[in-house]
């Protein structure tokens, strides 16, 4: 049996299309899990999403207009889960946050590949080492946090890998010592 253009049968449920807001609905109970997705003008899929009792709950996927993901992630009850990947339009992935034990893990890559940056976080709040790459690889930025706070050994370097200032203090107190660098690794 063939249904109009717009209309798609579930096992359980009539899906229909809406024109105005380019998007399927299920037209079912509150309580079921119902499906959403919405489209690009292009017909290319924008965002595939689903709803339980009226909030967001499974995965969650958007799209760029090319049809490449954008993002994906996961809900429960309307709440986003920490592990969550983005990626550049090209497809390539431009970010992974995730969780390790207790602590939240924030990478950034740089669209060729390698990776841009790393950052742990407790609670919202930065703990452990932050650090910043060049697209070679080798150390940009590196900062200490505990509680929020920079602590210990903190710099920044060349991208020949040689210290540009590297500086030491407790607390967030940056007079503890001080180092500069230059690039031909000699000294100032």
């Amino acid at each position: 049996r063939r249904y109009p253009k717009y209309y798609v049968w579930s096992k359980t449920i009539w899906n229909c299309f809406c024109k105005r807001s380019n998007a399927w609905f299920g037209r079912n109970s509150l309580l079921r899990k119902r499906q959403y997705e919405s489209y690009h003008e292009n017909g290319n899929k924008s965002e595939v999403k689903y709803f339980k009792n009226n909030k967001l709950d499974g995965p969650y996927k958007s799209y760029w207009t090319n049809g490449n993901l954008k993002k994906e992630s996961d809900y429960e009850d309307d709440k986003e889960s920490v592990e969550i990947k983005t990626y550049y339009e090209s497809g390539e992935l431009q970010e992974h946050n995730y969780l390790e034990g207790v602590k939240e893990v924030h990478k950034k890559y740089y669209i060729n590949g390698p990776l841009l940056s790393i950052q742990y976080k407790v609670n919202g709040v930065n703990e452990g080492p932050s650090v910043t790459y060049y697209e070679n690889g080798i150390v940009k930025y590196w900062t200490n946090f505990k509680g929020g706070e920079t602590i210990g050994n903190n710099g920044t370097f060349f991208s020949n890998g040689e210290p540009s200032l590297i500086y030491g203090g407790l607390d967030g107190d940056q007079h503890g010592w001080t180092y500069f660098g230059s690039e031909d690794g000699s000294n100032p």
